[in-house]
């Protein structure tokens, strides 16, 4: 079924390819490495977001914005190795990756994702996203703000200035794409 699958992506490059158009979807499925299917899914749907492509693979501005003191985040280390596993999977190069590496500084940075057990991808998701976010996010001091009076209040009013409050504590493409 991987190799049917995999032989028609090549077929569907080439004649892209031909056409001038470039096909938009990350090529290389990803092994499981026990029961890890949880991870597996949850990194396939990361690694196909177009802004997380161009941010990446293609412009690989992670270089530029991991913010290595962070106390929240990990140095570094899991954004680092998302990026390579993200980029090994647009590659072009392999049909299937195997994310060991990136399943051991997971497993590191959070003991409930460190064994092959199976495990919930909700869960593994927000872990991800809210690592990637921490090591990304270039807000170095993060006030204390209090939460707005919410009585009688205008919803949109309300839910602007709960959005810039934020936004003196969080500055990352993470937070930009999936919180708010």
């Amino acid at each position: 079924m991987l190799r049917e699958r995999n032989s028609g992506q090549k077929k569907a490059k080439s004649q892209s390819s031909q056409a001038g158009v470039t096909p938009y979807t990350a090529t290389a499925g990803l092994q499981n490495l026990g029961n890890t299917c949880y991870m597996n899914s949850a990194l396939q749907v990361l690694a196909n977001l177009k802004p997380f492509h161009e941010y990446f693979v293609l412009e690989k501005m992670h270089l530029r914005q991991t913010n290595l003191r962070n106390p929240l985040a990990f140095q570094g280390d899991v954004v680092n190795a998302f990026a390579l596993l993200v980029e090994q999977m647009w590659s072009y190069e392999r049909d299937q990756i195997v994310p060991r590496f990136f399943k051991v500084v997971v497993g590191k940075a959070c003991e409930q994702f460190c064994q092959f057990d199976q495990q919930d991808a909700q869960e593994f998701l927000a872990f991800c996203l809210d690592s990637l976010h921490e090591e990304l996010n270039l807000r170095m001091k993060k006030p204390y703000i209090q939460n707005p009076e919410s009585k009688n209040r205008d919803l949109n009013e309300l839910g602007l200035e709960q959005w810039s409050n934020g936004l003196l504590r969080n500055w990352s493409i993470i937070y930009f794409l999936f919180y708010g």
